[in-house]
Order: C-alpha cells, then sequence, then structure tokens
C-alpha cells in the first residue's frame, strides 16, 4: 500500500519533467519542388511479370495517326473491341475481353479515365464523343480481374494520359489533314508552368 502512495505522489513530478511536443522548434517555411506522380501497375516489375493484362500505347511513337475517334487511339491494343456505326446520335461502342459487347452503343462496364479522372458518368455509360483526342500521349488498358483496383470496372480500364507541358518557355505544335471528306486541324500551344498564377 506504500508503494502505491509513493507512486501515486510521485507520478506528477514525471509528467512534468516531461517536454511540451506541441512547441515548434522549426520555424523556417520551405518550399519543395513539385512531385507528380501516376502509377497504373506496379512500377518496379517488368510487364511480363505482372499478374494481370496491362498494355500501354504510347502516342508518340505514330504521329500520323489520325485522331477521329476513339478507335483510331485503340487500333492494334489486344483485348480491344471498338464499333464504330457511323451514327453520330450513337458513341462508338468499346468491349474489353468481351466485357460491354451487349452494349447498344457507348461504352457499359468499361471505366474510361482521363488523367486519372473517371469519364465514366454514375451509371456506367461513359460517353467517348467529347474526349479531346488531339491532346492524349498515351493510353493504358488494364484488362481481366484487376482492373476492381480502380473500382466499378468489371471489364478493364482505359486511362488516357494528356501530355505533359513543355520544359522550354513556349513551344508550338500544328497538325492538318484531310482524307474522306473530313478536314480537321489543330494547334497547341505549351509552355513551362510559372511559379505563380498571376493573379
Amino acid at each position: 500500500m506504500a508503494l502505491a502512495v509513493a507512486q501515486a505522489a510521485l507520478l506528477p513530478a514525471v509528467l512534468r519533467a516531461q517536454r511540451d511536443s506541441l512547441t515548434r522548434r522549426d520555424t523556417l517555411a520551405q518550399r519543395l519542388q513539385s512531385v507528380r506522380t501516376t502509377v497504373t501497375r506496379d512500377a518496379a516489375r517488368p510487364t511480363f511479370e505482372l499478374p494481370f493484362a496491362v498494355t500501354t500505347a504510347p502516342l508518340t511513337a505514330r504521329p500520323a495517326l489520325r485522331r477521329t475517334g476513339v478507335s483510331d487511339l485503340l487500333l492494334g491494343v489486344p483485348g480491344v473491341q471498338v464499333q464504330d456505326r457511323a451514327n453520330p446520335s450513337q458513341d462508338q461502342r468499346i468491349a474489353l475481353r468481351g466485357f460491354g459487347a451487349r452494349s447498344a452503343f457507348g461504352v457499359r462496364g468499361v471505366r474510361v479515365l482521363r488523367d486519372g479522372v473517371p469519364v465514366s458518368l454514375p451509371d456506367g455509360q461513359t460517353p467517348t464523343d467529347w474526349i479531346d483526342l488531339e491532346t492524349i500521349d498515351r493510353i493504358d488498358v488494364v484488362r481481366g480481374t484487376a482492373a476492381a483496383l480502380y473500382g466499378n470496372a468489371a471489364g478493364g480500364v482505359i486511362d488516357m494520359r494528356s501530355r505533359t507541358p513543355t520544359a522550354s518557355p513556349f513551344s508550338a505544335q500544328a497538325r492538318i489533314w484531310d482524307g474522306g471528306g473530313l478536314q480537321r486541324g489543330n494547334v497547341q500551344l505549351s509552355g513551362a508552368p510559372a511559379d505563380s498564377t498571376g493573379h
């Protein structure tokens, strides 16, 4: 009993001796460089060692590619079937390994992302006709059960990544092409990001 009384009497002294951890010892503010991280798979492992099917289609390797629709961008990606009915009132139908094949039009059962942000509507339908195809640098396609990591994507995921800005202060690119009765032009301006927004 005497030991318990002695411990209770000395406990406040021990608590008072502890340093206050809430006081800030470092008052120097530092500005860190910005970091951009994009991961669609286990980056440390080569693609052929992954337990799921992933395909990266870099579009910079095909500069002469016509970009009239998503079907042009997904050309040659295994497991992807795109049907274009040439009907402006109905989007192109995209199927990954059979998922979405029974859809009357558009994309169902396949999640479409633009720079990691879902483009799909809450009901699962994805309009692809309003996606700006000229600004896409690469497309990552994840097929199979690993697409469940992205949420409601039973069939797979199509992630469209934009071009990164150039490091130079200013750059411009123009593309004009004609064929099949369709004429199209595109001009892109790019530059290094500034430290402030200029407000």
